[in-house]
């Protein structure tokens, strides 16, 4: 009976070891706060960056409506335009604020992976949690860099399409549409190549979202 109660207590506490790395290496058990804090983050991420890439195009439809006077209701394509616009900068917005609460739920999940590893007895699964944890923060900031170039695109667009939104406010006339062809014109190749490396980042936030979330379900 001795020899039975020490054996299970050995399973038990080689069990509990297995689970301290739950979000750095796989353990079907309930996940740290900060790795699902940072999971969530990472997930809304992606779907913001393919909504900002959505509304993007958005606002291509109406303007080149105008541009090209495929409209009879230059006034109506012109409102299209400007609530576009708006929801582009309540998109980017978002993003704004995603990026700067990741860089600290990431801090936050490093250093708690950090002290749960450190509680790893046996070697060769601190190592591997250690190897996991290495992967995750470099993806992170990988992530986090590739964010902070896209960023600079987004208030150059902003500031193009808000350009654009009060030369056409002022004066929708022939003259009016005229005077704003050559910097829509421009602005429209920024946005086609923005929304390619919007839904690019966002398939990558996806996929370390989707690794993340699988790394406590085992």
């Amino acid at each position: 009976m001795h020899m039975f109660q020490s054996s299970l207590v050995r399973v038990v506490s080689t069990l509990a070891l297995l689970c301290v790395a739950t979000a750095v290496v796989g353990c079907s058990s309930t996940p740290t706060m900060h790795s699902v804090d940072l999971q969530e983050n990472v997930h809304n991420s992606a779907e913001k960056l393919e909504e900002g890439a959505a509304v993007l195009q958005n606002t291509l439809i109406p303007m080149r409506q105008i541009l090209n006077g495929q409209t009879t209701d230059v006034a109506k394509s012109y409102t299209e335009f400007s609530s576009a616009v708006d929801s582009f900068e309540d998109v980017a917005d978002d993003l704004r604020e995603l990026a700067e609460t990741r860089k600290d739920q990431a801090a936050e999940y490093m250093a708690e992976s950090d002290e749960q590893i450190t509680g790893i007895q046996d070697q060769k699964l601190r190592e591997e949690s250690r190897a996991r944890r290495r992967d995750v923060a470099a993806r992170t900031a990988a992530l986090n860099a590739d964010y902070d170039q896209v960023r600079d695109e987004l208030g150059t667009v902003t500031t193009g399409l808000n350009d654009v939104r009060k030369a056409l406010s002022v004066d929708m006339s022939a003259a009016g549409v005229d005077a704003i062809r050559s910097p829509a014109k421009s602005i429209t190749g920024t946005i086609e190549d923005l929304v390619v490396k919007l839904n690019k980042l966002a398939a990558e936030h996806r996929k370390l979202a989707s690794e993340l979330g699988s790394s406590w379900h085992g």
